[in-house]
């Protein structure tokens, strides 16, 4: 289950990694594989959580509901784990702009909070609602 905050916090990123500047430094070639990264990322999620999509303003899947189903849920961290290891491979974050390792940050602190709030904090076996 994922708070308000981070869903802020993913917005921001997405507005800042949408909006960068990628003009001659040579970092541009390393945060525009970040952005890319981001895009996809999101995609898959949005796809998966179509409510989460709504939320940040991403209305394709605004006719969808969220699968809560124990397959659905075990295979969104898994994304979120497939994702974690994807990133360290696709970016370097020494390479990126300073902007860029932030964004870095906030995506890979956002996938460590995902997967571990999936692992032990678990509403659908304990919470009858």
């Amino acid at each position: 289950m994922r708070t308000p905050v981070v869903y802020g916090t993913l917005a921001l990123l997405l507005i800042m990694t949408a909006t960068s500047s990628h003009a001659a430094d040579p970092a541009s070639e390393h945060d525009a594989k970040l952005a890319a990264f981001f895009r996809a990322y999101l995609d898959d999620w949005f796809a998966s959580e179509p409510l989460t999509a709504t939320r940040l303003g991403d209305h394709r899947s605004d006719d969808r509901l969220d699968d809560v189903s124990a397959p659905a849920r075990a295979a969104r961290v898994e994304r979120d784990r497939k994702a974690q290891s994807g990133l360290s491979r696709a970016v370097d974050p020494a390479k990126l702009s300073r902007d860029g390792r932030i964004d870095f940050e906030i995506l890979w602190g956002h996938l460590n909070r995902s997967i571990w709030l999936a692992e032990h904090f678990k509403p659908f076996e304990g919470d009858p609602r």
